[in-house]
C-alpha cells in the first residue's frame, strides 16, 4: 500500500531523528523501519540539504523565523525531539544574529522543554541528569534575555526543572527542592500571561509537586482548577492562538496524566488506568501527542509491575 504525504513526512522525520541520535540507525532499526539502506541514505541527504524545509538562514524574514519555530514545536510534540532541537538551534542562531532578545528567551524555553522530554525517556539517573543539566543551561540563557511578564513563564520552567531534579535526590534534599519548585510556580501563576486556558500548563506542574509532597487533596483541587481553566478559556485560546488545537490537546492530556498519577499514588489503580487509557487512545491525527502517549504508556507499565510480581 502506497504511503500518503503525511505518512511519508513522518517516516522521513523518524529516520532523521534516529540519524541525529548518532547510534540510532542500526541495521536492526533500519529493518524495523521497512526501508532499504539506500532509502535511508536518500532521506538523510534530503533532510540535510541546503534547501530542506528544516533549514533556516539568519537573513530570513522574521515571519519565516516565527513559522519555523512553530514547526519545530509541532515536530517536538510529535516525538522527534532531536530534529526539533536541531531546528531550535537554527532559530537561536537567527535570534542572536538579529539581536532578537525576546526570541532568545522564547527559543531557550522551547529547548528546555525538549531536553526535559529527553531526560524523561532516559532509564538511568545519570542519563536523566545529563539532559536536565542541558535544560538548566537553557534556562540560564533565557534569564539573561528575560524581562516583564516573561519572568513568570521562566519561573514555571524553573519549577518544572526543580521537580525533575528533586526526583534524583535523597529525601531531605528532595523535599527542599520540591518546596522551592512549589513556591516558584505559585509566584508564576500570579502574573502568568495569556488566556485562562494557558493556566492549564503550569497547574499540572504544581499538582505533580504536591503529589510528590503527599499533599493529595491539594493536588486534586489544583487539577480540578486546571480542568476549569481549559473549559472556560477554550474559546479565547482558539481565537488568539493559531496552534490552539495542539496546545489545548497537550495541556488537557497533561492534566489527565497528573490525575492518573494522583490516583496511582492513592491506590486507585482502576481509575488511574482509565485516565491513562484516555491519553493513549486519544485521537491524534496531527501526531502532536506522541510525548504524552509515551508518558502514559510508561506510567501504565509501572502500574502493572506490582501485579507481575504477585
Amino acid at each position: 500500500m502506497a504511503l500518503n504525504n503525511n505518512e511519508i513526512r513522518k517516516k522521513e522525520l523518524e529516520v532523521y531523528n534516529l540519524y541525529l541520535q548518532k547510534t540510532g540507525l542500526s541495521p536492526a532499526t533500519i529493518k524495523k523501519l521497512e526501508l532499504s539502506p539506500e532509502d535511508v541514505a536518500k532521506i538523510i541527504t534530503k533532510m540535510t540539504s541546503a534547501d530542506s524545509t528544516l533549514r533556516l538562514f539568519t537573513n530570513a524574514k522574521k515571519e519565516t523565523r516565527d513559522n519555523y519555530l512553530k514547526q519545530s514545536v509541532t515536530i517536538r510534540e510529535q516525538g522527534f525531539i532531536m530534529v526539533a532541537l536541531t531546528m531550535l538551534d537554527a532559530v537561536q542562531a537567527w535570534d542572536i544574529a538579529n539581536k532578537y532578545a525576546k526570541g532568545i528567551r522564547e527559543t531557550n524555553d522551547h529547548k528546555k522543554i525538549a531536553y526535559t522530554l529527553l531526560a524523561d525517556r532516559e532509564k538511568t539517573n545519570k542519563g536523566k541528569l545529563k539532559y536536565l543539566t542541558e535544560a538548566s543551561k537553557c534556562l540560564e540563557e533565557a534569564l539573561k534575555a528575560t524581562e516583564g511578564e516573561s519572568i513568570s513563564i521562566l519561573k514555571v520552567h524553573q519549577a518544572s526543572l526543580n521537580y525533575d531534579l528533586a526526583l534524583l535526590h535523597d529525601t531531605k534534599s528532595k523535599e527542599k527542592k520540591l518546596k522551592t519548585a512549589l513556591k516558584m510556580v505559585d509566584e508564576a501563576l500570579k502574573t502568568l500571561p495569556g488566556s485562562q486556558a494557558h493556566r492549564a500548563w503550569p497547574l499540572p506542574i504544581k499538582a505533580k509537586i504536591l503529589i510528590e509532597l503527599k499533599l493529595y487533596d491539594k493536588a486534586l483541587k489544583v487539577l480540578q482548577e486546571a480542568e476549569s481553566c481549559i473549559y472556560y478559556g477554550y474559546e479565547e485560546e482558539q481565537n488568539k492562538n493559531k496552534q490552539a488545537d495542539m496546545v489545548l490537546s497537550v495541556w488537557t492530556t497533561g492534566i489527565a496524566l497528573q490525575m492518573a498519577l494522583l490516583h496511582i499514588k492513592t491506590n486507585k489503580n482502576t481509575t488511574a488506568r482509565i485516565y491513562l487509557s484516555a491519553v493513549i487512545n486519544c485521537p491524534d491525527a496531527a501526531g502532536v501527542l506522541a510525548n504524552r502517549k509515551l508518558q502514559a504508556k510508561n506510567l501504565l507499565k509501572k502500574l502493572e509491575e506490582p501485579s507481575k510480581e504477585n
